[in-house]
């Protein structure tokens, strides 16, 4: 016992385990500390005595004499017995006195000197020792009452031989066994009886030598067989004087049975040994062997079993061991192989029972399966005692000895309360080691949870109802040191705190999650965007069913969205460049049809003026008429051109490209922009195709043309202008340059151009994403874009791109049409009537044209066996396309489908494009010129 508080509270646990009663006493005579046998010695609970001045444990005689004494004993304290040679008394609470032996031990108990005193009732002992002097006493005037003398009494003359028996002796021979005339005794040679027992020498000596008058007290115990069992004699043997008046000298030698004693004493020590163990930390296993082997060794059993719930739910057994030189072979094997049976056996009866069990005819009793083994084995008694804990049986201690052993209380009180002593050990060891797996759990959960925490996406914030942050899985902007203890709303903008201190307020008293985004700012100057979900953090629920435990806080989970923000914005920016595309491929196609009609007619119209005028017609105003018509179409024609570079698929495959080319083609979409606000002056170097995708190219050269245009004011287009160029530039690339005279931009602004979301437009211009995207879309070619500006003199946009390694892809015109093609049949394959109508007046002057507007009926003319040496196919018609149209030909007429040339106004389906493409078939865009149908006619094989 020290002064550490945890060695102190285990050296109280462990006297509190601690059989004899024990006291710790400070200084002042006061108790500090006392156990439960204390408080039994006593009869008051252990905690009453704490505090109890330590006179009133004592008899008034002797507190003066113990005050001097415990002062003594402070200035010279060592560990001694007390009041050596001395009774010593205790007092009750009752008043009434015991004898008791004291032993004494200095310590510390925080940190202060203490002495401890172990305290053991005498009053057997005391009893004993009474008893034994009486009947010395009875035996000194053995003479004057031997017959009413109540211990077996022998009177021996000098020779040894009896003289006298009381009555007590003859039963005391008769019980043991002994003939007749050993149980009368008189005229025997008792010298000459005992030397028949080999293991009597010694008591032999002995009586020899008070007969010889060599020694004058003779003691010596031994055991004795009885029919029900073993018993202990203490022999005293003393020499009688000459003169008495049972005869001249010789001796008296007394018999007493002294089995109860002795039990009681070997009780004790089977006690002190189990609580020695006890004390000394060992398991509950280890427990049971010491019991069990020193309730066999100092009780005189010949075996003992255990037998417990492993943890399937059924008990069975866990342990037997037989004493050494107990021939109980057979019951071991008896009882290895027995399984449990309730109400059978001793662990069926004791069990459900929680009673324990006396059995003192084990080898005939039917309820017990292991009769015949214990009767082969000579074992006949049984004790079987339950330990209990909780209420429940949890282990069951059985002993088996020879036959015939009565029922003895005080050993089954022994046993069952070294049990309850196990039980509570068992029962604090389960706590302890619940709790330790309970800790050892809480400590993995812990620790998956901070894991888990870790490798979180987000932001797991936990704040207290006050909203200040106890615990962060991850730092934000600053170490989590730094973050932990502060508000949370002095993380966020000054402008968003009074809506998310409501938010929190509302989660805290109504229990249910919010969900909201706020934009956090970074150390560089931008802002990150958080979707977080703000919940109530619940304590220990109460015991009631179904109750919840109250909000002590709150937990945020914040999600850092910016990417998935912007990833959406260019989403939805590609969705509607897509619409737009597909928009602009729908108008091309609208416009183309009708167009490639109008065109066709006014060539025809355009051939008729002159032949009116070869024939001396006036027709001057007319063709004058024609031309300014014609002028129109070709700029609807340039118009629908233009259109289709937005319409151009997002997986366009990149190849060489014409820079100026796709330059006029974004500055004609971009017309109606540039018009009211600046001159435009191009710049074209001799530079050589670069490596690009056409639409895509277009798309950023446009994006950079409407923003040169929006930095300039609408109506001054006289004052400002815009320059595109090309030349080359350094590293084997091309400069594609747009530049503007308007305010340029700020250095603060030049690092963030290309940042996704950065705009310095007004609300609704922009989204901030064309210049990310375009800078996207030239990485994507190999190439970088660059920016040059000063404020107030304009900017300067390059994009600076690879040159290609070919060069670029042109139409190559058909080969020039003979001078006279003969007839030919040609048919035309078309959803617009006008276009079939159109075609046939421009060919049918030179050839037989037939018309069909749908595909079906083409295939009708073929299952007729209608041939023909040029087919004009439309790709895009309802029922059947023209690309399904051709592959049933090949299926069918393989001739007739290589003689098939696709018209097209656009292509929507990616299926029908890469058909086209896969076929080798020519192609001729509409609107087309008259020219080019005859010259692909001209060209058709004649058979």
């Amino acid at each position: 016992m020290t002064g550490d508080p945890t060695t102190s509270r285990e050296a109280a646990a462990l006297l509190y385990e601690v059989p004899d009663a024990v006291l710790v006493i400070d200084r002042r005579e006061r108790v500090l500390l006392a156990n439960a046998a204390a408080g039994k010695m006593f009869c008051v609970d252990g905690d009453a005595l704490v505090g109890t001045p330590l006179g009133e444990l004592l008899p008034d005689a002797a507190r003066d004499h113990h005050r001097a004494r415990v002062a003594e004993y402070f200035a010279a304290p060592i560990a001694r017995p007390m009041g050596s040679g001395r009774a010593l008394l205790a007092r009750r609470s009752d008043g009434t006195e015991l004898p008791v032996e004291i032993a004494l031990a200095p310590s510390t108990f925080q940190g202060e000197q203490v002495v401890i005193a172990v305290l053991r009732d005498r009053s057997a002992q005391v009893a004993a020792e009474r008893a034994r002097l009486l009947a010395e006493e009875r035996a000194a005037r053995a003479h004057a009452q031997l017959d009413r003398a109540e211990e077996s009494t022998v009177l021996l003359d000098q020779a040894g031989r009896i003289t006298h028996v009381n009555a007590a002796w003859a039963r005391l021979a008769r019980g043991n066994g002994a003939d007749a005339a050993l149980s009368a005794g008189v005229g025997l040679d008792y010298l000459e009886v005992c030397r028949r027992d080999p293991d009597a020498a010694p008591v032999v000596r002995g009586l020899q030598q008070v007969l010889d008058g060599t020694l004058t007290r003779f003691e010596h115990s031994y055991r004795a067989n009885t029919p029900t069992a073993l018993r202990r004699f203490r022999l005293r043997a003393e020499p009688l004087p000459c003169g008495d008046a049972c005869g001249c000298g010789g001796a008296v030698v007394i018999h007493s049975d002294v089995t109860a004693a002795v039990l009681a004493e070997e009780r004790l020590a089977v006690q002190r040994t189990v609580a020695e163990a006890l004390a000394a930390g060992r398991s509950v296993p280890e427990v049971c062997r010491v019991l069990g082997d020193e309730v066999c060794r100092r009780l005189e059993w010949h075996l003992w079993e255990v037998w417990g719930d492993d943890g399937s739910g059924k008990p069975r057994l866990l342990e037997i061991a037989p004493q050494p030189g107990a021939d109980v072979a057979a019951f071991v094997l008896a009882t290895r192989a027995m399984s449990f049976e309730p109400d059978r056996d001793l662990p069926g009866m004791v069990w459900q029972s929680r009673r324990p069990v006396w059995i003192e005819d084990f080898a005939n009793d039917t309820r017990l399966p292991r009769a015949a083994a214990a009767r082969a084995c000579g074992l006949g008694t049984a004790l079987a005692v339950p330990l209990v804990s909780g209420g429940e049986t949890f282990l069951m201690m059985s002993f088996l000895g020879k036959p015939g052993r009565a029922p003895c209380p005080p050993t089954i009180d022994l046993v069952m309360a070294i049990g309850m002593q196990l039980a509570e050990v068992s029962r604090r060891l389960r706590a302890e080691a619940a709790a330790r797996a309970a800790a050892a759990e809480a400590d993995a959960t812990r620790a998956k949870l901070q894991a888990i925490l870790a490798y979180a996406p987000g932001v797991v914030v936990e704040l207290d109802r006050d909203g200040v942050i106890r615990y962060l899985n991850r730092p934000h902007q600053r170490p989590i040191e730094q973050l932990l203890g502060r508000s949370w709303l002095t993380l966020v903008p000054e402008h968003e705190r009074p809506r998310l201190s409501a938010l929190l307020r509302e989660a805290l008293e109504t229990g249910t999650p919010v969900t909201y985004e706020v934009e956090l700012p970074n150390f560089d100057g931008s802002s990150s965007t958080f979707s977080s979900h703000l919940g109530p953090l619940r304590g220990p629920a109460a015991p009631e069913v179904g109750s919840t435990g109250p909000v002590t806080g709150a937990v945020i989970v914040a999600q850092d969205v910016t990417e998935q923000r912007r990833l959406q914005l260019e989403l939805d920016a590609a969705q509607r460049l897509a619409t737009v595309g597909m928009l602009a491929a729908g108008v091309a196609h609208e416009i183309n049809n009708p167009l490639a009609a109008v065109i066709a007619n006014l060539a025809l119209v355009e051939g008729d003026v002159a032949e009116l005028a070869a024939k001396g017609v006036d027709a001057v105003e007319l063709h004058a008429q024609l031309a300014d018509a014609g002028e129109g179409v070709e700029r609807i024609r340039g118009i629908a051109r233009d259109l289709k570079l937005l319409a151009r698929p997002k997986d366009e495959a990149v190849g060489a490209v014409d820079a100026a080319a796709v330059f006029e083609t974004s500055l004609r979409l971009a017309k109606n922009e540039l018009r009211h606000r600046a001159r435009v002056l191009r710049q074209y170097g001799d530079v050589p195709p670069v490596h690009a995708a056409e639409g895509r190219l277009g798309q950023v050269l446009l994006n950079l043309l409407v923003n040169a245009a929006q930095a300039l004011p609408d109506g001054e287009a006289n004052r400002h202008q815009i320059t595109v160029a090309t030349r080359l530039a350094p590293g084997g690339l091309v400069c594609l340059e747009v530049k503007d005279t308007g305010p340029g931009i700020p250095d603060d602004v030049k690092p963030k151009l290309f940042q996704p979301f950065f705009t310095t437009k007004a609300p609704g211009v922009g989204t901030g994403l064309g210049l990310a995207i375009c800078d996207k879309i030239v990485r994507g070619f190999g190439g970088r874009i660059e920016v040059e500006s000063t404020l107030g003199q304009g900017a300067t946009f390059r994009v600076l791109l690879p040159a290609a390694q070919a060069p670029p892809r042109r139409a190559t015109p058909p080969a020039a049409a003979p001078a006279s093609t003969p007839r030919r049949r040609v048919l035309v394959i078309d959803d617009e009537p006008q276009i079939g109508r159109a075609i046939a007046r421009t060919l049918a002057r030179a050839h037989d044209v037939t018309v069909a507007t749908r595909a079906h009926e083409a295939l009708e003319l073929f299952e007729r066996g209608e041939r023909f040496h040029c087919i004009f196919c439309d790709v895009m018609m309802p029922e059947m396309s023209g690309p399904a149209l051709v592959q049933a030909l090949r299926d069918r007429w393989p001739a007739a489908a290589a003689r098939v040339v696709y018209l097209t106004a656009g292509v929507f389906s990616e299926q029908a494009r890469r058909a086209i493409a896969q076929s080798g078939l020519p192609v001729v865009d509409k609107p087309f010129q008259a020219r080019e149908l005859l010259e692909l006619v001209a060209a058709a094989p004649d058979a």
